[in-house]
């Protein structure tokens, strides 16, 4: 019997992956008969060989061969068929699960017959904008907590797409929350953010209301892989900082980054970075802008707007 995961989501299809393995390990405890291979001429002829034998206390066995899409063509074909002349294609004693991490072409004959013929298969996508959200949120409730809106953009300012990383905060979020609900304050207390600098020549270009740059800079963001939820994100994240930053300079009557950063928690960098936008706005324009954005998000969201469409529609309204 053959399983068949691929996708460029390597986060999402190793966790399958490791879920397939731990429920057999639950049910066949000697761990015998089960076992990883590589992709490679060796790694074939190892297969070939363990699938053929007879498993160990009758049990039945789990063969992960891993990246076969990294074979030649030649060793492709050779693997293809085997697999067509093996009975391991109708046994029920042997599962054999293809795992390739990243995307593949769907020109080769060993694709297509991996997709024909896999007893279950699944093709784990990268996220939309809107599937990272929700994926946060469950994240949540997987390591047995909630997480409220802000605190879920702010994880996505922090760290865009990179799954790996989110999960690992979440966790780390979940277990000092012991349950209870996990907000923006403590993301900002645990989590160190992995902040695009360039975010704020693009919210600079917002400021001085340069539509043409900003749009340019919105482009460029799109060009190097981020996607319009984090840059959403970050721009949310940027017009909330600088109310809470306007708002404390006009308490406070101060400009210091030291006691701005005592006062308000944010890191100093983003302090510094900010400081000089803030001329650009009175806080009331700030708060229209920021309600502007938060409408946007809503629509987003719940998927009224086209998330590309609705920055651009931002920045052409300024």
């Amino acid at each position: 019997m053959i399983l068949f995961l691929f996708g460029e989501n390597v986060f999402l299809a190793n966790r399958k992956l490791q879920e397939i393995i731990e429920k057999y390990r639950q049910k066949y405890k000697s761990g015998l008969n089960f076992l990883k291979i590589e992709a490679s001429e060796e790694g074939i002829e190892e297969l070939k060989k363990v699938a053929e034998t007879i498993s160990m206390f009758g049990e039945k066995k789990l063969i992960i061969f891993e990246n076969p899409f990294s074979l030649s063509k030649t060793l492709q074909e050779e693997l293809k068929n085997y697999l067509s002349k093996s009975p391991i294609l109708t046994s029920k004693e042997v599962f054999l699960v293809f795992f390739h991490k990243g995307d593949v072409s769907k020109k080769t004959s060993l694709f297509n017959f991996l997709l024909k013929k896999s007893y279950r298969k699944q093709k784990f996508e990268k996220l939309s904008p809107i599937k990272i959200f929700h994926f946060i949120q469950k994240e949540a409730l997987r390591f047995g907590s909630r997480i409220d809106k802000e605190a879920t953009q702010k994880l996505i300012f922090f760290y865009g797409d990179d799954l790996w990383q989110i999960s690992n905060e979440v966790q780390k979020l979940a277990t000092y929350k012991k349950n209870k609900l996990i907000t923006s304050q403590d993301v900002d207390s645990l989590c160190v953010a992995e902040i695009n600098p360039n975010i704020f020549e693009t919210i600079e270009a917002i400021s001085k209301k340069e539509k043409r740059k900003a749009l340019k800079l919105f482009a460029d963001h799109l060009k190097k892989g981020e996607n319009e939820l984090r840059i959403l994100a970050m721009i949310v994240f940027q017009f909330r900082t600088m109310i809470k930053l306007k708002s404390l300079i006009e308490k406070h009557s101060t400009r210091s980054v030291l006691k701005l950063q005592k006062l308000s928690g944010l890191h100093p960098f983003v302090i510094k970075k900010t400081l000089p936008l803030l001329s650009q706005f009175s806080l009331e324009d700030l708060k229209k802008l920021y309600q502007k954005l938060l409408a946007l998000d809503f629509k987003i969201k719940t998927g009224k707007i086209d998330p590309k469409l609705a920055l651009q529609m931002f920045i052409l309204s300024l």
